[in-house]
């Protein structure tokens, strides 16, 4: 069964995501953005993948925010119910 791109996009921006540009983690942020408007569309093994890669992000809250600080990135104006932005704070 194939993966949608948009959920290895997320899965890579997510591994690693601090050795990387700040930028990147917003352009990954953005992805998963993407993956909620579709969340419903995604098969069993997708949707395990996205869940990993959230606790992932999850288990990296701290570490995200003060990234996306490194480029004063300013989350409040991002939705709340669109926790991975909030992670962190």
């Amino acid at each position: 069964m194939e993966i949608r791109r948009e959920v290895i996009s997320y899965i890579g921006g997510i591994k690693d995501f601090e050795k990387v540009s700040p930028f990147e983690l917003v352009d990954t942020l953005m992805v998963r953005d993407d993956l909620e408007e579709i969340i419903s569309e995604l098969n069993s093994e997708e949707l395990r993948k996205v869940e990993e890669a959230d606790n992932e992000l999850k288990s990296k809250g701290e570490l995200a925010h003060k990234h996306l600080m490194k480029i004063e990135y300013k989350t409040h104006k991002e939705p709340k119910e669109n926790w991975w932005w909030h992670v962190g704070e």
